[in-house]
């Protein structure tokens, strides 16, 4: 019987100077993406009993949607601010899962990111700017699309939810 694959993702320079807005120097990088790189293969070592385990490198992952854009006629609506945010997109929506209780991981919801309006201000300017027209949602779905496909707790049915049917935006997935 083959074990699961784990996929380990890669991106500290990514989060630490997109999401928290670090000049880091070139040094600094370098420091980082090795002890990124030491952290990744000791903790493939720790899963490797239970696990097959694969790494993905943030240039993996913008690679691997550099076509979804091209190919794509729909404006494009960001969801991701580490690996995407130079993406030539047409709107960016800022959201997470929070979770309130540490012991109950399980119980996620979603909210703003630090420092962003709220999920029903940010819908309400998706509904304004895109009312009638087909959209793209670009996330990276490391967390085999939880956050963006969970049909209690995910972005799709709460984007549905927050936007009415009178603003008429189309959604290709269900």
């Amino acid at each position: 019987m083959s074990k699961p694959t784990y996929l380990i993702s890669q991106g500290i320079n990514e989060l630490l100077e997109n999401r928290y807005d670090l000049g880091l120097s070139i040094i600094a990088k370098d420091k980082i993406q090795k002890l990124e790189e030491e952290f990744t293969e000791q903790l493939g070592k720790e899963l490797e009993s239970q696990f097959s385990y694969e790494t993905i490198s943030p240039k993996e992952i913008r690679d691997a949607a550099t076509g979804l854009f091209y190919e794509n006629q729909d404006p494009v609506i960001n969801l991701d601010d580490i690996y995407f945010n130079n993406a030539n997109t047409q709107g960016d929506i800022s959201i997470t899962r929070l979770v309130t209780d540490v012991n109950r991981f399980d119980q996620k919801t979603l909210g703003p990111r630090k420092g962003f309006p709220p999920l029903e201000e940010q819908m309400k300017k998706l509904a304004e700017n895109y009312a009638g027209q087909n959209v793209a949602l670009l996330d990276v779905r490391i967390f085999e699309g939880e956050t963006l496909l969970s049909k209690e707790n995910g972005i799709i049915p709460l984007l549905k939810k927050m936007i009415s049917t009178s603003q008429n935006i189309c959604w290709d997935h269900e």
